[in-house]
């Protein structure tokens, strides 16, 4: 079991990294094509994950219905969902992306509704996604805001990346939850390039 310290560095950790990648995206797709940073970005992680599932000889799915999920699921919450998303920072602010990225958590649970008899759609689960998209939009205010011709199309193109990556997301705990993590991440992202 991890020590509290250590839960704390974790969260933080991620907090950080995931917090930091819509800047880090916004910075990349200025030098490099949307779907070429996309494609790198996501095979540069499978390098270290590949590198831990060999090392832990964690096992390749064996069941067809496995492959198909990691392929559909890999393809959508990879493929077209981060080049949505790379597309847009062409045309919106980085900060404008995390707000709008955040409904994530919404079309989450209009998803697991429909799909997950287990997760009924409750008003304290909007209420805390309501409450999550006002901090962020407090956190980024400043660069909330439409500014171009595409910034319209950009801030489209994010929401339904969220939606896409939403409904992967509920695909996988309905059918794919006895895959390990770390496999799961990698044969997604292998077919989503």
């Amino acid at each position: 079991a991890m020590s509290r310290a250590g839960v704390a560095v974790s969260w933080a950790a991620l907090t950080f990294i995931w917090g930091s990648t819509w800047l880090f995206i916004k910075l990349g797709v200025q030098d490099i094509p949307p779907l070429t940073f996309s494609g790198v970005r996501f095979f540069l992680a499978m390098v270290p994950l590949g590198l831990f599932i060999v090392v832990r000889g964690l096992p390749l799915p064996s069941a067809r219905s496995d492959w198909r999920l990691l392929a559909g699921t890999g393809l959508f919450s990879f493929s077209v969902s981060y080049s949505l998303v790379c597309w847009a920072e062409i045309h919106i602010a980085s900060g404008l992306t995390a707000v709008l990225f955040t409904t994530f958590p919404l079309f989450g649970q209009v998803f697991a509704h429909l799909y997950l008899p287990s997760e009924p759609f409750r008003a304290r689960k909007v209420l805390g996604v309501v409450l999550g998209i006002a901090g962020v939009g407090m956190i980024f205010w400043d660069q909330v805001s439409l500014e171009g011709p595409m910034a319209l199309w950009g801030s489209l193109a994010v929401v339904l990346s969220a939606a896409v990556s939403a409904v992967s997301g509920v695909f996988v705990k309905r059918q794919g939850g006895h895959l390990d993590a770390a496999v799961l991440s990698f044969w997604q992202m292998a077919f989503g390039l």
